[in-house]
């Protein structure tokens, strides 16, 4: 991982996405893109240990050895795999006023809601489906 402090990150839950979508099909809602994500910004090693009772972190330096560094004069990196590295050094924080704005929209769950349901089994919202379709209407 890289050395403190750790680059931040959000996450969204699937369920915030889907009424983000459903919000945004009627035809008065202007086109183009929206961010969406939880309000929390967190980092990738407490996103990664959350759940868990131990975690070994790995030093960039250390992948690099097996990928290779940063060009020399700052370009791309030789091997497309090592763009991975440059992503965790990186924080990856948005700006998700539009959605509030424009769609009403605003996250039901936190960021770290969204990480318990990652790996759990989700059965469709039928409902929510059926509330977009009388929406938009």
């Amino acid at each position: 991982m890289p050395p403190r402090p750790h680059p931040r990150i959000q996450v969204v839950h699937e369920e915030d996405v889907a009424a983000a979508i459903l919000a945004a099909l009627p035809a008065s809602v202007r086109a183009g893109t929206f961010n969406l994500a939880a309000p929390e910004a967190i980092t990738l090693p407490a996103l990664l240990r959350n759940g868990r009772f131990w975690a070994v972190g790995i030093p960039i330096s250390a992948l690099e050895l097996i990928v290779g560094g940063p060009a020399a004069d700052g370009g791309p990196r030789s091997q497309p795999s090592g763009a991975i590295l440059d992503l965790l050094r990186t924080s990856i924080t948005l700006n998700c006023e539009r959605a509030r704005h424009e769609l009403g929209w605003s996250p039901k769950y936190s960021a770290w809601e969204a990480r318990a349901a990652y790996n759990q089994p989700r059965p469709v919202k039928w409902a929510l489906i059926a509330q977009g379709a009388h929406e938009t209407s």
